[in-house]
């Protein structure tokens, strides 16, 4: 069962792909990516950046 923490962070993978198509990962590295403390801090705080204007995706 995915978590909230789990959906944000696929959707900052697939929002920040540098390939057009949709990108997943399966659940054995959903649950690398969310064992990895400063990953996840990082990740949600570049969403954090993003939504204040922070950065602009070109």
């Amino acid at each position: 069962m995915n978590t909230i923490k789990d959906i944000n962070i696929q959707r900052i993978l697939n929002e920040n792909s540098n390939n057009a198509s949709s990108q997943f990962v399966d659940s054995q590295e959903m649950n690398e990516i969310s064992s990895d403390k400063e990953l996840v801090e990082n990740l949600m705080n570049g969403l954090e950046d993003f939504k204040n204007g922070d950065y602009k995706i070109v």
